[in-house]
């Protein structure tokens, strides 16, 4: 309302005058309900893309060289995060795109190519495309899971007895974690999830489903594993009501995520290495962070835009 409006044009103006910052008034915008924001727009219900690059995406007609190929699959996936099935539908298109300068002649553009293309253009207009914010009212919950040769997970509330998606992640194994045992490979999903996710989990009481038994307690006492205790050490600054155990066929969505997965970069050594879990440029959570992930930054970006003078 109005008074909420005036009471943060008058709090963020006072921040803004402590900083000395300076504004342009013909850039400000005053009482918004939606802003476009790094091709998407956000509203204070949920995050989706930004219509005017559907658009430009759409009036693509067909590709028939490897740079066209490329700069396709990168426009589109950067709202992979929107589009169910994503790596699925776009593999075919992958396999010519991801062709190193050595291998160029290789590129043919052929008929599961051109499928490809057409039901990635048809899966961003006929699905709607969005994905919530998180109510702090109402609890979280990570659900993750491994396969043998994937991981992946899910955040989302449930609300009134609906279903509110907040973040979906999955990626795959590089060859060296793939030969772990099943109880390290669990382990490596939560770990993943929980950092991919961790503005959103931490200072939060959330709920993490897992597709594995022995691991119900990892967060509250050591076990015999070496790997499963250092994830555990990285989990005690989140505030975890509970693990609880959810069968694969029970837990549906985060099972599926890892049977369409993207690539990680094939490294064993972060999470063996004296430090633990040491953020750098080998570990790939910690690079090219899905703009979703930024959703409670945005806000407040959000929030400062909309009370500007």
């Amino acid at each position: 309302n109005k008074n909420d409006v005036r009471e943060r044009k008058e709090k963020n103006n006072s921040h803004i005058a402590e900083g000395n910052f300076q504004r342009n008034p013909q850039k400000c915008e005053l009482a918004k309900t939606t802003i476009d924001y790094l091709g998407h727009t956000i509203s204070v219900h949920c995050i989706k893309p930004l219509q005017e690059h559907i658009e430009k995406i759409l009036a693509i007609l067909q590709l028939t060289t490897l740079n066209q190929a490329s700069a396709f699959i990168g426009a589109i996936e950067w709202y992979r995060k929107f589009i169910k099935d994503y790596a699925k539908l776009a593999a075919p298109i992958l396999a010519v795109a991801n062709l190193t300068k050595n291998n160029k002649y290789k590129f043919k553009w052929g008929t599961p190519q051109r499928e490809a293309f057409d039901q990635l253009k048809t899966a961003i207009t006929s699905e709607p495309l969005f994905l919530t914010y998180p109510d702090p009212d109402a609890p979280l919950i990570l659900s993750t899971d491994a396969s043998d040769y994937c991981i992946g997970g899910v955040l989302y509330q449930e609300i009134n007895g609906e279903r509110k998606n907040i973040y979906f992640y999955s990626q795959m194994l590089p060859k060296l974690q793939r030969k772990w045992p099943t109880i390290e490979k669990e382990a490596l999903a939560i770990y993943y999830c929980v950092t991919r996710m961790k503005l959103y989990l931490l200072a939060r009481e959330f709920v993490l489903q897992a597709d594995h038994c022995p691991l119900r307690d990892m967060h509250k006492k050591p076990s015999n594993n070496g790997r499963v205790d250092r994830i555990s050490l990285v989990l005690q600054q989140y505030n975890i009501k509970e693990i609880r155990h959810v069968s694969g066929k029970c837990n549906c969505m985060a099972d599926y995520l890892t049977r369409y997965p993207q690539p990680l970069e094939d490294d064993d050594d972060f999470l063996d290495s004296d430090f633990g879990f040491i953020p750098s440029e080998k570990n790939p959570v910690d690079k090219n962070i899905n703009f979703c992930l930024k959703i409670p930054r945005l806000i407040i970006l959000y929030n400062i835009s909309f009370s500007k003078t």
